[in-house]
């Protein structure tokens, strides 16, 4: 393997695990503790889906698309990913920002960002 193809995966994985912990301490924040394990498990299962897509899709040469849904998901799992480490991103900035205007209320707009980072995921 060329070397920078190795050093382009090393840096690769580690933004996208980088990205999964702040992304499931984000979301594990909003949701009731019993479901902290579970947030956690389908952010890391989302991210480990955006890395295995491109080596299934060229480990496995489909010319008949058996392997069509599979594909399919990884892929979907891939614009999951960047959507909400986008959105996010851009909440957690707002958060920020509307944290200075309104300092009292900075735990409740810290929940409302999550949350509408979390639904605009799923609109889009």
């Amino acid at each position: 393997m060329n070397a920078r193809f190795v050093l382009f995966l090393t840096i690769l994985c580690s933004f996208l695990l980088g990205s999964g912990y702040y992304l499931g301490s984000r979301f594990s924040g909003i949701v009731s503790p019993r479901y902290g394990l579970m947030t956690w498990i389908a952010v890391y299962g989302i991210i480990l889906l955006q890395i295995a897509g491109p080596f299934f899709y060229r480990l496995v040469p489909d010319r008949d698309n058996r392997y069509f849904v599979v594909r399919w998901i990884m892929f979907s799992c891939m614009g999951i990913g960047a959507s909400m480490i986008l959105y996010t991103v851009a909440a957690d900035c707002a958060v920020v920002v509307l944290g200075f205007l309104f300092p009292d209320k900075s735990g409740e707009i810290s929940e409302f960002g999550a949350a509408m980072a979390l639904s605009l995921v799923f609109i889009t």
